[in-house]
């Protein structure tokens, strides 16, 4: 997180110096830019327990695969508004959703083809898409659980239209599951976080 927080105040301080430009046209009012990220691998748990009658070890290996669509429309020059829609599948495992309403700011680095940017949201999804558990994933059959998104990172040009994108990424989530009856009642609040390098491409449209 503070590596994050270090990376924003940079960016922040660059922007500060360099007022946002729309060199060859990219990423001026009224423009769309569809992103993807992704990922493939594999996830491993393992766990050992005994006992005064036996022990033992388990362990277990799934594959995932993570995709991230995220269609931009720039309101003004550099701000754009930026939903973002999340599939996560995991071997052995329903796969989970996650939505994500975003705000991102694009500038530009003087003399340079480098064009860092900010964002940052708020969303829900139905899983913490990282292994919590022996179920791994899935937490929820509902879109009960909050997740605060904040990124920053660059964005380089291969060509007029397509773009090459790298994000340092934090996210939040936060899952409370109450329960109870006439009698008692309970609630759990279940947190976690992360801090991910996303790869992925752009496309102006």
């Amino acid at each position: 997180m503070k590596n994050l927080v270090l990376v924003i105040l940079i960016l922040f301080a660059v922007q500060i110096l360099t007022p946002a430009q729309t060199d060859n046209n990219l990423f001026h009012k009224g423009i769309w830019e569809l992103n993807f990220t992704g990922s493939l691998g594999s996830i491993e748990s393992s766990s050992e327990y005994s006992s005064s009658y036996f022990s033992g070890e388990e362990s277990e290996s799934r594959i995932y695969f993570e995709l991230g669509i995220i269609p931009a429309y720039y309101i003004i020059d550099g701000l754009s508004v930026e939903p973002e829609i999340n599939i996560f599948a995991l071997e052995k495992s329903q796969p989970s959703f996650l939505f994500l309403g975003n705000l991102a700011y694009t500038f530009k680095i003087k003399n340079s083809n480098v064009y860092p940017f900010l964002r940052a949201g708020y969303g829900l999804t139905n899983s913490f898409q990282f292994p919590v558990n022996r179920d791994i994933s899935r937490m929820s059959n509902s879109l009960d659980i909050g997740i605060l998104n904040l990124g920053g990172g660059i964005k380089v040009p291969l060509s007029e239209s397509v773009l090459l994108r790298t994000e340092l990424n934090y996210r939040k989530f936060t899952y409370t599951n109450d329960d109870g009856n006439s009698f008692y009642s309970s609630s759990y609040t279940y947190k976690l976080s992360s801090i991910a390098l996303l790869l992925g491409f752009s496309v102006l449209l």
